[in-house]
């Protein structure tokens, strides 16, 4: 087994040799369950984004946009109140009372399936859109989905999605006027 270090548990199998260096000799070494774990953690690491992404298909949970990032961050990410308030350029409170009340109404985590989507975290930060504004934004004009597709893919009414954009869209040509 690997360990996140980059050694084999096994004390006898080090892959990094007196110089820090990755022993190609040693890696040859390794059983094909080895490589293969070897592997798995090197492909990880490598796809790993800058930021945190969360996955399109949490969103079709019953739970505002807000109290979904926060319980996905805080549960299925293991990130502390203090790393998301400054994710999500939110008040400390606020995220610690979003965290409680997302708990309360759904006390397991989420069960995240495959997912091709993913949505990066910065896009909340604005604060000057709502969390919703934000994510049907992004998905509309980064992804350039329709909006009956945002509408399925985040459980929501059609005429839910077309009046938060529009909201949206207000927002940012007033704030461009200012």
């Amino acid at each position: 087994m690997i360990e996140k270090r980059g050694k084999i548990k096994d004390k006898n199998k080090i892959l990094v040799d007196t110089s820090g260096e990755i022993s190609l000799s040693k890696i040859k070494s390794l059983s094909k369950t080895e490589k293969l774990n070897l592997l798995s953690i090197l492909k990880r690491e490598i796809e790993k984004p800058s930021e945190p992404e969360i996955p399109i298909s949490i969103f079709r949970y019953k739970l505002s946009t807000l109290r979904i990032v926060v319980k996905y961050l805080k549960e299925n990410l293991d990130l502390k109140n203090q790393e998301i308030t400054d994710l999500l350029n939110r008040n400390y409170k606020t995220i610690c009372s979003t965290y409680n009340k997302a708990k309360k109404e759904m006390p397991k985590k989420f069960k995240v399936g495959e997912s091709r989507l993913f949505v990066p975290i910065s896009i909340f930060a604005n604060r000057k859109f709502s969390t919703l504004e934000s994510l049907v934004s992004y998905l509309k004009e980064s992804l350039d989905l329709k909006y009956k597709e945002i509408a399925k893919l985040l459980n929501l009414d059609y005429k839910t999605i077309t009046t938060v954009a529009n909201r949206a869209k207000k927002k940012r040509s007033n704030a461009k006027r200012s």
